[in-house]
């Protein structure tokens, strides 16, 4: 009888036994596991972190960068795409004919129509003006004495006083800015009439 319950004892110990090490083995490997996906967590929030860091350092860079281009731009002076310095336009307008005439007016933009009357006066800007004044005509230009390389240093003023004499200017080398429109163009003019015949002619540049 003694034998029998000391089995049953056994038995009973044996299965406790194996019970709980069952127990602790699986939570054992459930924690191994929240250790792992922490981990893995931690390490996924690091690297966006690091990406998130990394994108704002791309940021800062092109903004300075962007900064840095500006800047060199403004010290340059006049941005480039202000400077029409493409190919050569020569415009001819011959003795006694009209003004009014769009032919006989060189339209270098909407706000520029560069043409000269038949009364012995300067050219005028017919955009802007219906004849020419001395002092200010053509209205909405200024010029100087010079070329479109040394830009940043030429002194603009209008065109008779830049040019002093407009029976002079034939040969020179000239830079006119259009004010309104802020573009800058090299011109020299090729021929100028007298004796109220009205006519001149100049090559300039194109955009």
């Amino acid at each position: 009888m003694k034998d029998k319950k000391l089995d049953i004892l056994k038995t009973f110990f044996t299965l406790f036994v194996s019970i709980f090490t069952l127990t602790l083995f699986n939570h054992c490997g459930s924690s191994n596991d929240e250790e792992s996906d922490l981990y893995v967590n931690e390490v996924s929030t690091q690297n966006s972190n690091d990406e998130s860091n990394n994108g704002n350092s791309e940021n800062t860079n092109s903004n300075n960068n962007s900064n840095g281009e500006t800047n060199s731009n403004l010290s340059e002076g006049i941005p480039s795409v202000k400077i029409w310095s493409g190919a050569l336009k020569a415009f001819v307008k011959g003795d006694e004919m009209d003004p009014k005439n769009q032919l006989n007016q060189d339209r270098i933009t909407d706000n520029v129509w560069i043409t000269r009357g038949n009364d012995g006066g300067q050219i005028y800007n017919v955009a802007k003006e219906s004849n020419d004044n001395k002092t200010q005509s053509p209205i909405g230009t200024q010029w100087a004495l010079g070329t479109l390389d040394k830009v940043n240093d030429l002194n603009f003023k209008n065109f008779r006083a830049a040019v002093s004499s407009p029976k002079n200017v034939v040969g020179k080398d000239l830079v006119v800015h259009l004010t309104d429109d802020d573009i800058y163009l090299s011109i020299k003019f090729k021929s100028w009439s007298q004796g109220k015949k009205g006519g001149f002619s100049y090559e300039r540049s194109t955009k």
